[in-house]
């Protein structure tokens, strides 16, 4: 049978060598995303498998320095499986084993930097979601669109709603289901 690699074994033989590392969560990573670049640099999200509700955190770090930016908490009671932040970086989204869809808004700078919790949707789907992408949308008053895809077998497309106040709300615009026991998506 195979081996896996010993960590002294990746260290010399890579395909890209390692610029730095990442700490803050207690246990194995789960997910990650990257955002666009952006005049200050780049922002990766992290989340890690969650023991307790406590643990379910997402954390947002400076890819360039490798400091930690914010430390999303309570948008989530279990394992976050899910993140991706939108084209503009305006938003975060993030989803998992809770089933619950969280969108989270960039501060404006005058406020300082990080996110807060702007949306959520308890039940996006029947089971665990496991992925999820960010498009824009074709009509410039619905810039925000997201897909998410779930071990339920559907895919969900949402749109993010900006209310003047600075809120936002989650509204579901299309859904995609198994017909005739096939999958429309596997996850």
């Amino acid at each position: 049978g195979a081996r896996l690699p010993l960590e002294r074994d990746l260290n010399l033989h890579t395909l890209w060598p390692e610029v730095g590392k990442l700490f803050g969560h207690d246990t194995e990573l789960q997910c990650l995303a990257a955002s666009e670049e952006e005049e200050g640099g780049r922002m990766v999200a992290s989340a890690a498998r969650a023991r307790e509700a406590k643990d379910a955190v997402v954390r947002v770090w400076d890819a360039r320095s490798g400091e930690c930016l914010d430390v999303l908490e309570g948008g989530h009671r279990s394992t976050v499986a899910a993140l991706g932040f939108s084209s503009d970086n305006a938003f975060l989204a993030s989803a998992g084993k809770d089933r619950r869809l969280c969108i989270w808004r960039r501060r404006p700078a005058a406020e300082g930097r990080g996110f807060v919790l702007a949306a959520a949707a308890d039940r996006a789907h029947k089971r665990i979601v496991w992925g999820l992408d960010w498009r824009a949308a074709p009509d410039a008053a619905l810039p925000h669109v997201l897909a998410t895809g779930s071990r339920d077998g559907s895919v969900k497309i949402w749109t993010v709603v900006e209310d003047p106040s600075g809120g936002a709300f989650l509204q579901e615009r299309h859904r995609f289901e198994p017909a005739g026991g096939e999958p429309a998506v596997t996850a």
